[in-house]
């Protein structure tokens, strides 16, 4: 088979230049299918860190004490893990790895001394094992875990506990390791071993792996016939040269191999069960080794013992730790405990106890403690064992294996208030805290949630934590359900019982520490509250309610109620509850205001003490016939709004406090008549980016005024921002607002009633008064937008660069140097909406801390500082097979398959996505001659049909119907069926309404609306092309259009057909006059597809079976005799993609104004509206359900066009839950990002730690088996893999420099960004004009297609530096020096590749 990609430089060069479509693959999810799991000591000597293995991914996890498990990091690996184990390498302190010289060394004084300086690349091994994996690169890969050397536990230890109990605030915090890890850590491959070649080989060393439990050997068999021996130093490691290797020869499939413990340290046992085809029978093989330094290092034994031809399949193979030279050999139904010298003598009469299982239930795996408190734990169960090991079943139950001695084991089911899930083949064992004898045992799920189990030997044992599985995902829709502007995954999840309908998304994740009962309902507003201005940590918490008002105190890590002794009104609504103080000597004073009086006075923290030691509540009341609307407090001053009959007044009161007289006085200073009601106020202390005290007042104008509340011009209005044309419903009028930056960029946010943020550029002028440019609106929600900020305080100097928004559900907006402001959701457990929040600093060490009310529960919350999955589950207890969102009646329409006896069935059920309610149930049946036909639905879409009086929406199912074994013919149906409202006395009711049938003689894999009135079916290998006429109610078959292979997937755009087979994807064209499909071009090359999607006439993706994702060209130009469509990228995900769908997992944007030019007058502003789909985007989502595109031009991807608007992303999910992102980018960006990828793919601390070579791994197999000779080929392939570009972000400045200064592509393809000028080959690179500066003295703006961005790069020189103008997508930067001389330095080309990387993996979060 030719070459894909195989084409002359002619044609490589033709095919950039034709196509202006470059594309950047990222992951967004990872798998959740955990292959492999290991207990380990990577980040310090205990081994409390947990390893799982993922497909293509390594994911390193800790426990806390609680039992919640703690995602640190994910890292790809570049290639396909097969097995992983830990090899225990005793290093005899904290080694230093050298990544340039692939070598470890001692760390010692002199080398800490020099690397303070944060001056290199080399890294630190803070752990002592190392991990050992096989992999498809045909390498056996060493992988310690590395920090760079500043980022190793600073923070000097483990946290002080908390206090623990039923009502405390806080348990206990988690380690201080964890964020450098996050922020620096790294697998990195410090040794590499040649198996083979790649490629799959069975009689080839890289399926199975063991490790000697003395770290002397390592074993790697093939599937069959052949095993290596790797012979390792003994003693602490400092390289991994193997001492010998070999390869030894052993007949038969090797179903399983394992080191058993030794009895003496010379001698090592490799224990396998190897089934002999030819005689047919299973046997137990017993290889005997000698230790490298042992006498009889050359001599090998050699033992195997027949067991019966028709045994139960063999399972498992566990050694023992305690019973040295013996082991547990796990079958279908049985346990026996075999001894070495058993094997020996030949002996097959084992101890053997059947297994406790129910019905055909397998054991699917085991795990045994390794710590050294286990023999304490072991006197803790009833039965005293000597070894004890947890068995998993695969029907969710689990088991302690207690082996009292050769000839007795016990089995104990394991009681669990709430049953576990199918239990997967991955599971291990941890004990946190040795003292209090509990261990955790953690599962992996199959195909359904794993969990953490928490076992105590006298407790029953309690599930701490849930771990996602989402796959299989067998089909998934991309929808705005919640109407954010971005698309969230709807995949269908689960096997069976197990069976659901998640909803995935990337969002920040809540640590909830602390629970009360559900006793707050009708919280109305919260307040955090320190006791004096000085203290960092909070100590009040005031509560609103709808009548009613509390204030509580912390006192000994309780909530103790004090509102008796507040001295409040305590059966109101308090508008604000705010701290009184910048007083000298004022502490614990607090201010109450409700609509009828303002309150201040000091509450009674301590019964014991007298009244006489706190101030006696001091009272204002407003002027007859006057309330107070809106109130806000700032140290002594209290901002208040008077409503009477001639309006609203703003008014000013001050707080004075006489210390020694215990007295309180409140005076009005000032006031003002306002020109509309407000709605507001907020009272914002002087800061760097406010520099005097103000306050905000949001009007029904609506506006927002900037009021003065400096004692030179109290109440002068310093600026007034009219809110017109903001919100999508009109409604502009304000809820909250807030100030958020640094002084480098602010910005001021602005929350609308209707759930839009419009955010504006924040400057203050030298005259003071602020200045707002450049607004942003965006969507959040439908509720009103609430900012949660702390309390002002004149002695907090730093700026808000994080706050939390109020809607629907809460988001985190953080303040992002290169990218401006992130906005993340918060995901709190199960999607709560959160009714009130405040800021709440429990602790110093705890950052971004709340309390949230939701469910009517009192929670206090830790926000994690990183993204991480978030699942909602929809339960359909079936096996969901494909998904439909019906938009007009807003409900998912899932085709499950149902195991009901006698055999399995097909239903179809209505969903409604809000509630999880299934609403309907149709049962698909068949009636015919074969009594136990079953039937699947292999296709769903919708159609809308319409006529010259209405529009119809139908939902088009495909289904194949499997005869028995001994009947060969497959045949399957076509139906119709639209969704039947109605409304009753007791509500909303929904029905399936079967519209239409056809029967057909092959199975329907695929469907496709057409245009007008006709619609694409693949009936077996016959191309269908129906039409539907609605009044006749006659569905016609027009064309029947045979073909080679069967059809497995068919998209349109216009006349436009892509059709994908068995052997790949072809174009055709439907005539309408003539009512006939013609072929146009087809694949060059055969694939089997699984699914493809067309984004307009001339371009398809699509994605094979084989775990590629590819692009094909339809050149209409190519008058070449073969018909062959154009490869523009293929790209080898690892994974099989089971579904393409077209989407935006971020936020999308539509600017009003088209002019790109932005001056740097302020009183010129641009406006970037974010709004919400407009008719034909919605029209839009809709056919992508339907597997058709009529309006291209809206999704971007046009061959001949430039990107100038942010283009429509491509999403594949896979069978292993992983969510993949194929965008397009500009051109410049791909060139520089290009030449990035090829320079991180060779550099030690970014190219794969498996071996593979990245560029032929992405290209897919195939590509990269038939790739010719001649080492410079590479094929032309327009795709940036965006895992590993990426990396560039993770790494520090110093080394992001020297990549970019070691490379001249680089710096020439960076120069030619930045400058937006090409730059001759032929001609010398640094000439006189054109100068590489070390320096870093330039200022430059780079200016983004949905919304403008400034890059500011300031350092203080000798060089005067100035702003400069841009237009379009033009990047200038200039600086004054040299004339005429244009200068780029390389920190600005490493500053651009941030930003670029930053910009496009914001899609993934």
């Amino acid at each position: 088979m030719a070459a894909y990609f195989d084409f002359t430089e002619n044609k490589e060069k033709e095919l950039e230049n034709s196509s202006k479509v470059r594309v950047y693959a990222r992951t967004a999810v990872n798998s959740c299918v955990i292959t492999g799991m290991v207990i380990c000591a990577l980040r310090s000597n205990e081994r409390k860190d947990i390893v799982f293995a993922k497909e293509t991914v390594l994911e390193l996890l800790e426990i806390t004490p609680e039992g919640a498990l703690i995602s640190i990091f994910e890292q790809p690996v570049f290639g396909t893990i097969k097995d992983i184990k830990v090899l225990h390498s005793r290093f005899p302190q904290p080694m230093i790895y050298d990544p340039i010289d692939n070598c470890i060394q001692l760390k010692n004084e002199s080398f800490e001394d020099y690397y303070c300086d944060n001056k290199n690349i080399k890294r630190i091994i803070p752990g002592q094992d190392v991990l050992v994996c096989l992999s498809d690169s045909g390498m056996l890969s060493f992988l310690a875990y590395t920090e760079y050397y500043n980022d190793i536990d600073n923070s000097g230890g483990e946290n002080a506990g908390r206090n623990k109990g039923k009502g405390k605030v806080i348990p206990e915090i988690i380690g201080s390791n964890v964020e450098s890890s996050r922020k620096s850590g790294r697998f990195q491959v410090v040794k590499e071993i040649v198996l083979s070649m790649p490629g799959f080989d069975y009689q080839k060393s890289r399926s199975k792996l063991c490790i000697d439990p003395t770290g002397r050997l390592i074993a790697v068999a093939a599937w069959q016939n052949t095993f290596q021996l790797f012979s390792v130093y003994r003693g602490a490691k400092l390289t991994f040269d193997p001492i010998n290797t070999k390869e030894y020869q052993q007949d038969g499939v090797i179903w399983h191999m394992t080191f058993l413990y030794p009895m003496d340290d010379m001698r090592i046992l490799l224990a396998m069960v190897v089934y002999n085809e030819k005689e047919k029978q299973p046997m137990i093989v017993i290889y005997q080794f000698w230790a490298a330094d042992s006498p009889e290092r050359d001599i090998i034994n050699y033992y195997s013992l027949q067991l019966d031809r028709d045994s139960s399949l063999p399972l498992h193979l566990i050694p023992l730790p305690n019973y040295p030279e013996s082991l547990l050999y796990v079958t279908e139904t049985e346990l026996c405990f075999i001894q070495t010298q058993n094997v020996i003598a030949g002996h097959n009469e084992f101890y053997k106890v059947p297994l406790p299982m129910k019905g055909e239930a397998l054991m699917t795996s085991y795990a045994y403690p390794m710590d050294a408190s286990v023999l304490k734990r072991s006197n803790l169960i009833e039965s005293h064992p000597k070894q004890y090991v947890y068995a998993g079943i695969e029907d969710g139950t689990l088991h302690r294996i207690e082996i009292i001695d050769e000839k007795n084991i016990i089995f104990s089911l394991i009681q669990k208030e709430s049953g576990l899930n199918c239990i997967g083949e991955c599971m291990g064992v941890l004990c946190v805290e040795e003292e209090s004898g509990e261990e955790f045992i953690i599962i992996g799920g199959d195909m359904s949630d794993g969990a953490v189990v928490k076992v105590s030997q006298m407790k029953e044992a309690v599930i701490t934590n849930a771990i996602p599985n989402w796959a299989p995902i067998l089909d998934f829709q991309m929808l705005d359900f919640h109407q954010e502007r971005h698309d969230v995954i709807f995949a269908c999840s689960g096997r069976g019982k197990y069976g659901s309908i998640r909803e995935l998304r990337r969002a920040i994740g809540v640590n909830v520490m602390t629970r009360t009962d559900a006793e707050f309902g009708g919280v109305t507003s919260l307040w955090g509250l320190k006791y004096s201005s000085e203290e960092l940590i909070d100590s009040f918490l005031a509560l609103s309610f709808a009548n009613s008002t509390r204030l509580m105190f912390i006192r000994g890590g309780e909530l103790d109620d004090i509102s008796e002794n507040s001295g409040f009104d305590l059966e109101v609504c308090s508008l604000c509850i705010s701290n009184i103080c910048g007083i000298t000597g004022v502490k614990g004073v607090l201010t109450q205001i409700h609509r009828k009086a303002v309150i201040v006075s000091e509450p009674r923290i301590d019964k014991i003490s007298s009244s006489e030691d706190f101030f006696k509540a001091v009272r204002w009341i407003p002027p007859e016939n006057s309330i107070i609307e809106v109130a806000s407090a700032y140290e002594n001053i209290i901002v208040i709004s008077l409503l009477n009959i001639n309006g609203s007044i703003m008014t000013v009161l001050r707080v004075d406090i006489d210390q020694e007289k215990k007295q309180v006085e409140i005076i009005k200073i000032a006031e003002s008549l306002l020109d509309s009601q407000p709605c507001f106020v907020k009272c914002l202390s002087p800061n760097s980016l406010v520099p005097i005290p103000m306050c905000m007042i949001g009007t029904f104008k609506p506006c927002i005024k900037f009021i003065s509340l400096s004692m030179n011009n109290l109440l002068q209005t310093l600026h007034e921002e009219i809110l017109v044309n903001y919100s999508i419903t009109k409604v502009n009028i304000p809820e909250s607002a807030c100030i958020i930056g640094n002084n480098e960029k602010a910005y001021f946010l602005a929350g609308l009633r209707e759930g839009t943020i419009v955010y504006f550029q924040w400057t203050w002028s030298l005259d003071d008064k602020p200045i707002l440019s450049r607004p942003v609106v965006r969507r959040i929600g439908t509720f009103p937008v609430k900012f949660i900020t702390p309390q002002p305080y004149s002695n907090t100097e730093s700026n808000v660069t994080v706050v939390l928004a109020l809607s629907d559900r809460p988001w985190q907006i953080e303040h992002n140097q290169h990218t401006g402001l992130n906005f993340a959701c918060v995901a709190l457990e199960h999607y709560e909406h959160v009714q009130e929040a405040a800021v709440f600093n429990y602790d110093e060490t705890i950052k971004q801390s709340y309390m949230f009310i939701s469910k009517n529960c009192l929670n206090f919350v830790q926000l994690n500082n990183f993204i991480k999955n978030n699942i909602k589950t929809i339960s359909v207890y079936d096996t969901p097979r494909r998904l439909y969102y019906d938009n007009y009646n807003k409900l998912f329409v899932v085709a499950c398959t149902s195991n009901q006896l006698p055999f399995p069935t097909s239903i179809l059920k209505l969903i409604d996505p809000s509630s999880g309610e299934i609403k309907y149930e149709y049962n698909l049946s068949v009636h015919n001659e074969f009594s136990d036909n079953r039937e699947a639905v292999y296709s769903i879409t919708g159609w809308k049909y319409s006529t010259v009086r209405q529009e119809f929406r139908f939902i088009c199912i495909g289904t194949g119907i499997h005869c028995p074994p001994d009947n060969d013919i497959n045949q399957g149906r076509f139906m119709i069926f639209n969704i039947k409202k109605s409304n009753h006395e007791y509500g909303v009711t929904y029905e399936l309404n079967k519209v239409k049938e056809k029967s057909l003689s092959g199975i329907v894999y695929a469907i496709c609306p057409l245009i007008d009135k006709y619609i694409l079916i693949g009936e077996g290998r016959t191309l269908n092309v129906l039409k539907f006429n609605i009044e006749e109610n006659k569905l016609t078959k027009m064309i029947s259009r045979e073909l080679s292979w069967p059809i497995l997937s068919i998209n349109s755009s216009g006349n436009k057909i892509c059709v994908g087979t068995q052997k790949g994807l072809s174009f055709f064209e439907f005539e309408v006059e003539r009512e006939r499909i013609n072929v146009l071009k087809m694949e060059k090359s055969a694939r089997l597809i699984g699914d493809s999607i067309m984004l307009n006439e001339n371009l398809a993706i699509g994605a094979d079976k084989c775990g590629n994702v590819f692009g094909l060209l339809y050149d209409k130009e190519d008058l070449s005799i073969v018909p062959c469509l154009r490869p523009l990228f293929s790209f080898y995900e690892g994974e099989i993609v089971s579904k393409l769908r077209i989407g935006n997992l971020g936020y999308r944007t539509e600017s009003p104004n088209n002019n790109n030019n932005c001056d740097d007058d302020d009183t010129n502003t641009s406006i970037i509206v974010e709004t919400y789909l407009n008719k034909e985007n919605k029209e839009q989502r809709e056919e992508n359900n339907e597997n058709s595109v009529k309006n291209d031009q809206e999704l971007g991807w046009d061959i001949n066009k430039e990107l100038k608007n942010s283009a429509a992303v491509i999403v594949g999910c896979s069978l292993l839950g992983s969510v993949f992102l194929f965008m397009r980018i500009e051109l410049k960006a791909f060139r520089l990002l290009s030449v990035l990828q090829n320079v991180l793919e060779k550099w030690p601390t970014t190219k794969p730690c498996l071996g593979n070579d990245n560029s032929k791994f992405r290209l897919s197999n195939h590509i990269a088996i038939n790739s010719p000779s001649n080492s410079l080929y590479r094929p032309t392939n327009l795709i940036i893999d965006g895992e590993m570009v990426s990396q560039f972000l993770r790494l520090t400045n110093f080394e992001q420099l020297k990549i970019v200064e070691s490379n001249f592509e680089i710096m020439k393809i960076g120069k030619e960004y930045l400058l937006g000028e090409d730059v001759d080959d032929d001609k010398k690179f640094l000439d006189g004009s054109i100068d590489i500066l070390e320096d870093d003295d330039v200022i430059m703006i780079h200016h983004h297609d949905d919304e403008d961005y400034e890059m500011s790069i300031e350092d203080e020189d000798e060089y005067s530096t100035k702003r400069e103008r841009f237009s379009g997508n033009d990047v200038k930067g200039k600086t004054a020096g040299k004339e005429g001389g244009k200068q780029v330095s390389p920190k600005e080309i490493v500053d651009v590749l941030n930003f670029i990387l930053s910009e496009l993996n914001m899609q993934v979060s």
